[in-house]
């Protein structure tokens, strides 16, 4: 499996400059725009992860002027550390943007550490490895409500190093989400509002090991600042477990919803974070994010870490690669608690 891995990481990369120099042709009349991207990160618990990230942007109908154009892309990387990750993913938007689509499927294999009040707050080292199909479609119900169904399909195996036997784990979920959608732009808003409520569940007639319910509501906003060339963002979301909830699908701090942690030290039953970027954008196609948070979990293993003020702050630089939507890529820097990351961005945090 890992010399597959290789293997396809190594045709990624040899394919960029290739890959790179058809994107440079002028094409006025081009229905499709390009872009492959090479990935180069540091990650705490992966070490140094390099690949690539090939993305081509387009209108599923190019007589529809409303809908935001769709994109494709392929995710795959690796890391020093061993671990790696394959995902393909899809975003559409298509009948003068009454229908959204969201779909992902890959697998990956990531290492954290886990801390338990069994062990006196000694981290245990764990990798999990996942395979998962993910797809959430939406309709539009009213101006700009929008509600459709969540299907989540996914197998785990996660390993513990004090245990010799492996967990495998299958979740079959689904769900409803319903989003309040007021930006001006899907790919890179300046202005407007962006409000979620979702409701998942793993029940037991789809033969789940873990019957339980989540639910996750967030609140994202934005405010055009110089002349509307930059944008102040804040993020406001909770989640909370209901009934059963399996070690994989513990709320994790870290990630997009309070980046500087990356260990897999605070994850519980129940999650809320508040985060604020000022995005600045002083060139044509560069541009830089400064950022800062709070989290608090409840529910978890460790009892100190109930209730737990988790604060955060960090930097990046974004570069633009797909200038008719000011579609950006990045790397950012943060630091938690005891904690920091480094991350290559797609798009934006929020």
């Amino acid at each position: 499996m890992t010399i597959r891995i290789i293997l396809i990481f190594l045709l990624l990369i040899l394919s960029l400059p290739y890959a790179n120099a058809l994107s440079k042709k002028d094409s006025t009349d081009k229905k499709v725009d390009f872009v492959p991207v090479p990935y180069i990160n540091y990650n705490r618990t992966g070490g140094f992860e390099f690949g690539g990230v090939p993305m081509a942007m387009y209108q599923l109908n190019s007589k529809d002027s409303i809908s935001p154009p769709s994109m494709t892309g392929l995710v795959g990387k690796y890391s020093t550390e061993g671990n790696w990750v394959i995902i393909a993913f899809q975003r559409m938007y298509w009948k003068q943007n009454n229908w959204r689509l969201v779909f992902a499927a890959g697998m990956a294999s990531n290492g954290f550490q886990y801390y338990s009040e069994i062990n006196g707050e000694i981290p245990i080292d764990y990798t999990t490895t996942a395979a998962f199909a993910y797809m959430e479609i939406q309709r539009r119900i009213y101006k700009k409500l929008y509600g459709g169904l969540v299907i989540i399909s996914s197998v785990t195996d996660t390993e513990f190093d004090n245990d010799s036997n492996s967990k495998r784990t299958y979740f079959n979920t689904i769900g409803t989400k319903f989003s309040v959608d007021l930006r001006n732009n899907v790919y890179y808003p300046s202005e407007g509002l962006n409000d979620n409520f979702q409701w998942t569940s793993t029940p037991d007639f789809l033969d789940n090991e873990f019957v339980g319910q989540r639910i996750e509501i967030d609140h994202n906003q934005y405010f055009p600042f110089n002349n509307k060339r930059d944008v102040f963002a804040w993020r406001l979301m909770t989640g909370f477990s209901i009934g059963s909830t399996a070690f994989e699908r513990q709320f994790i701090v870290g990630r997009n919803d309070l980046r500087g942690y990356t260990q897999g030290e605070y994850r519980g039953e129940s999650i809320a974070t508040l985060q604020g970027e000022y995005r600045w954008n002083p060139y044509k196609k560069i541009g830089f994010v400064g950022f800062a948070g709070l989290a608090t979990i409840w529910g978890a293993e460790i009892d100190d870490n109930n209730g737990k003020i988790l604060p955060s702050i960090g930097t990046g630089f974004r570069y633009n690669v797909f200038p008719k939507n000011h579609m950006n890529i990045g790397m950012e820097a943060a630091v938690g608690i005891d904690d920091w990351g480094i991350y290559f961005r797609i798009g934006e945090a929020f």
